[in-house]
């Protein structure tokens, strides 16, 4: 089988359904208009919303689509957002040329340690990418401190302005919903489905797991990285503590499962339900939210295991949205 033919949509999945266009050309048109009458923190929130739709997304192809959960995507923000500050701070190089190079070098590195790492599955994978992001981060701290000047980090404030990268993080969230949606509804969505259910039967019907599941690994990798970059400059300064910040992969975990494990609207549901809950609770009752939020996952857990976009798209739901269109 040919790699163009790995991506040829499936003829009887329609994933760009009328309702799903108008709703998303809606939600496009709201993000344009939102800067315009809006405070720098107000940008800067729905700035942190997109930047969780890109981790949850980019998180779901792995390990909801694919099967192999990583606890260590936090190294791919981190390499993204150091990359790009040295490219940019260091070498002058235009900070979307810098966010590119990033993204690149996540999606290299994601296969070069995918190679041994996707070999082991479950438990094991998720341990080993855990303890592969606290070496990456030792590293970072020390063998390559004259890079990213250890513990100190380093510091860009000649970066896009506040507004340029909220537009710049919407761009990034919606090529990653698409991106995901095109894969996911193409013949490679269907091997990593394959792969996600029964990988030995998989092999024995011809596919190419290892294959597969490097490119899923690489793709998941090459957005954080991007929006590592653009969070970097949304806070003007990262030292590996805070990029290599194991609360990323955890709110990543949390986003898609409180969403919808597996599916394309599932992260999206729970990265603007979290980012937008969070950023109330934080300022308002900050000693409210761990509780808040894991009562909420609890509930969500134990009666509704697919997340929230499984109870919208329940027949019951869909009954009373008829009901009421009527």
């Amino acid at each position: 089988m040919g790699v163009r033919s790995l991506f040829e949509p499936i003829p009887e999945r329609n994933p760009f359904s009328r309702r799903r266009l108008a709703l998303g050309v809606v939600l496009v048109l709201v993000g344009l208009v939102i800067p315009i009458r809006s405070s720098n923190y107000l940008i800067t929130v729905f700035s942190i919303a997109y930047f969780y739709v890109v981790l949850s997304e980019s998180w779901n192809l792995i390990s909801g689509y694919t099967g192999y959960l990583s606890f260590g995507h936090s190294i791919f923000i981190g390499i993204g957002a150091f990359t790009t500050f040295i490219l940019f701070d260091g070498y002058g190089i235009h900070w979307i040329l810098a966010l590119l190079a990033a993204g690149v070098l996540a999606a290299a590195f994601a296969v070069l340690v995918g190679i041994p790492s996707l070999r082991i599955k479950g438990v094991y994978f998720a341990i080993a990418m855990l303890v592969l992001n606290e070496v990456v981060k030792l590293i970072a701290e020390g063998p390559l401190r004259f890079l990213t000047n250890g513990t100190h980090g380093l510091t860009v404030f000649s970066g896009p302005s506040v507004t340029t990268t909220y537009y710049a993080f919407g761009v990034l969230a919606l090529v990653t919903v698409l991106v995901s949606t095109f894969i996911v509804n193409s013949k490679i969505g269907l091997h990593m489905r394959a792969i996600r259910e029964r990988e030995r039967v998989a092999e024995s019907m011809g596919i190419h797991t290892t294959r597969t599941k490097l490119f899923a690994f690489a793709v998941s990798a090459f957005f954080p990285a991007i929006a590592g970059g653009l969070y970097g400059f949304t806070i003007s300064y990262i030292d590996p503590s805070v990029v290599f910040d194991l609360r990323f992969t955890l709110e990543m975990t949390v986003m898609t499962i409180i969403g919808g494990i597996g599916t394309i609207a599932g992260p999206l549901v729970g990265a603007f339900v979290f980012g937008l809950l969070s950023e109330v609770l934080v300022l308002n009752a900050p000693e409210v939210f761990q509780v808040a939020l894991g009562t909420f996952l609890i509930i969500v857990v134990l009666f509704s295991p697919g997340g929230l976009y499984e109870v919208t798209s329940s027949p019951r739901v869909q009954r009373l949205i008829d009901r009421f269109r009527t």
